[in-house]
């Protein structure tokens, strides 16, 4: 069973956002984009996120968005887009799913054309790394191709707009805003007035004619949406980070607190080891005083026998003179 994919598939389904720009009017294209094995495609296509959909974006940013990130962060490094933004471009066009397929052969995760990917050298559209490639460098050509009156996170805006709908239609929609009197650099103002692409009253005086004008403005509130999540998951990551940095900081000062414990224990342990060595060899110097001591007795003792002896025969020498 396919799954309806909620207004995500827009990249190639008017032909308006391809690279030659060839304006085909959306009413035309009434085919739904399908995208095989992915059960959270069908939800709430024309409100903005709910909670539903938050909690699969964020389940999504933990299991699909690893399997991508190097991507997008590889081909952001010196572009104008940051790999938040470009991974929330590319959770809309395919929710993180390379395999997507549009009835009308649409590919990728990011959803190229085939006459964008042929222009800009894509050569295997389901291939991540080239369709995040042609993706960014697609969304650079319409960055570009903006008036230099338009700045800022109004330009950014703008080519998410362009993007989906065509750089033609967005020239229109501006020249109707400043029609109206409000600014056509601002994408506040310009975002009013792009729904009325879809009415003939407006439409029929535009260069590019009709356009569904309020699919450029769910795209792009849709993909901020997404961006908001991302942003939020990253800090909450970093967050999770410092956390872990302390909590491993901390260990490793336990880790170090009780190394030194240790060391302070085979220390005393040491100092006991010595001092019984000491006190071994104290006990040893009296024992060996002690026998120097009984020996000088002894030698006493002979002298004293060696003295006795001595008057003895001495007692005998005279008893013998007496005698005599």
């Amino acid at each position: 069973m396919l799954y309806i994919l909620p207004i995500i598939c827009t990249f190639g389904f008017s032909g308006s956002n391809t690279f030659k720009n060839i304006e085909v009017p959306l009413v035309t294209s009434t085919n739904k984009c399908f995208v095989k094995k992915d059960i959270y495609l069908s939800l709430y296509e024309n409100e903005r996120l709910n909670d539903v959909e938050k909690n699969i974006l964020t389940k999504k940013i933990d299991k699909r968005l690893p399997r991508y990130i190097d991507y997008f962060k590889k081909y952001t490094r010196k572009s104008i887009f940051s790999w938040e933004l470009i991974a929330a471009i590319s959770y809309q066009e395919s929710h993180w799913n390379h395999k997507a397929v549009s009835r009308t052969k649409v590919k990728g995760l990011m959803m190229l054309t085939k006459d964008t990917a042929n222009y800009i050298g894509v050569k295997d559209r389901l291939d991540p790394n080239q369709s995040v490639y042609g993706g960014v460098k697609y969304l650079e050509n319409i960055y570009k191709r903006l008036p230099n009156s338009i700045v800022g996170s109004d330009k950014i805006w703008m080519t998410l707009a362009a993007y989906n709908v065509g750089l033609g239609h967005l020239e229109d929609a501006r020249k109707l805003t400043e029609r109206f009197g409000a600014n056509p650099n601002y994408w506040s103002d310009v975002k009013k007035y792009l729904p009325l692409l879809r009415l003939k009253k407006y439409y029929k005086n535009t260069k590019h004619g009709y356009a569904r004008g309020n699919e450029p403005v769910k795209y792009v509130e849709r993909i901020k949406a997404y961006l908001d999540i991302i942003y939020n998951n990253k800090k909450s990551y970093l967050a999770s980070l410092i956390i872990k940095k302390q909590i491993l900081e901390n260990e490793k000062q336990i880790l170090e607190n009780e190394k030194s414990h240790l060391y302070s224990l085979n220390l005393k342990k040491k100092i006991l080891e010595n001092k019984k060595s000491y006190l071994a060899s104290l006990s040893l110097k009296k024992q060996i005083l002690e026998n120097e001591k009984t020996h000088l007795t002894s030698l006493r003792l002979k002298k004293q026998i060696l003295e006795n002896k001595e008057s003895y025969l001495a007692s005998l020498r005279f008893k013998k003179i007496f005698n005599n």
